[in-house]
């Protein structure tokens, strides 16, 4: 009977100190029994150099490493599918090098990936470097809740795994107009339920993701809120005539910054209520924004250290 291969993907630029504890999580994971686990990470810098920090953790399973030279989120993300693919994986696994897994994480990602289960996703805890008291309630900040069952909602790359069947069978990919506008994890599992694949969510597969300085504060929390609008209708055009788009979509827009001024006006009093309006608000904006054919290119800058 062939052993299943497990393989952990991780994309890194930029945050050296982030990685090392990120790689040091993956480092003292539990492994399940009769199952290969193997770690993947691509090094998305103009320069190789997250192979050292790589090489100062000592690993119990095996690991590899790999340089992406075309510069973008999207590239290295690809990048690990494609090198997983080579490597015959039957499951492959994601985390942002700025999150860490609690210990018992691979364990639980395989238990749910059985059976109907073809993705599972779970928590993220975040862990502020400068702290404030109005960050926690911001929608960015706030932890998804939901019951330890099917999931209808989306997925990214900050927690997941998924059965390589979906990449295998229908050569899915992250989308590469997406590559600096952001959202092409959202879109790659918008597409793999498309296609019928379902989707499991286990609040016992927690990480935490650090958050710097840089983007503990309103101007990029805001920021944030405008790309997520943007990439709603980026995501948009990717599957539907453009002109259905606006029409749609337009009054989608209009209704969200709406919701958020009257959140905003009536409810400021509530410290959450502002902040959530306030973001509704940005959020509608940047829909606007994309409907009027701009791009907001978040991921042509990176934060953490």
């Amino acid at each position: 009977m062939t052993t299943e291969k497990i393989i952990i993907g991780v994309a890194t630029y930029g945050r050296s100190d982030y990685l090392k504890d990120c790689l040091n999580s993956l480092a003292n994971l539990a492994l399940p029994d009769s199952r290969s686990v193997e770690l993947m990470l691509v090094d998305n810098n103009p320069k190789p150099q997250a192979e050292s920090t790589l090489n100062s953790i000592q690993f119990s399973i095996q690991v590899h490493y790999f340089h992406e030279k075309n510069r973008g989120i999207v590239h290295a993300r690809n990048r690990i599918l494609l090198e997983s693919l080579s490597l015959n994986a039957d499951y492959l696994g994601f985390l942002d090098d700025d999150e860490m897994a609690e210990e018992n994480w691979l364990t639980q990602a395989v238990q749910s990936l059985s059976g109907h289960i073809s993705i599972v996703t779970g928590p993220c805890e975040f862990q502020f470097d400068q702290p404030t008291n109005w960050l926690p309630h911001s929608r960015i900040f706030s932890p998804k809740n939901h019951d330890t069952a099917e999931y209808a909602g989306t997925s990214s790359t900050r927690n997941v795994f998924f059965d390589m069947k979906i990449v295998k069978k229908h050569t899915l990919r992250f989308e590469e107009k997406l590559n600096w506008l952001g959202g092409s994890d959202t879109f790659f599992f918008i597409q793999a339920r498309a296609l019928g694949y379902r989707t499991y969510w286990d609040n016992r597969m927690l990480v935490s993701e650090q958050i710097p300085k840089s983007r503990a504060n309103l101007k990029w929390v805001l920021k944030r809120n405008l790309r997520l609008g943007g990439g709603r209708i980026h995501r948009e055009r990717l599957l539907k005539p453009k002109i259905l788009v606006i029409s749609q979509q337009f009054f989608v827009a209009l209704g969200i910054v709406l919701i958020g001024l009257a959140e905003t006006l009536f409810l400021f009093w509530q410290g959450h209520h502002l902040i959530r309006g306030i973001e509704k608000i940005t959020h509608g904006v940047g829909m606007f924004y994309a409907l009027l054919g701009f791009d907001y290119q978040e991921y042509k800058s990176h934060h953490g250290h």
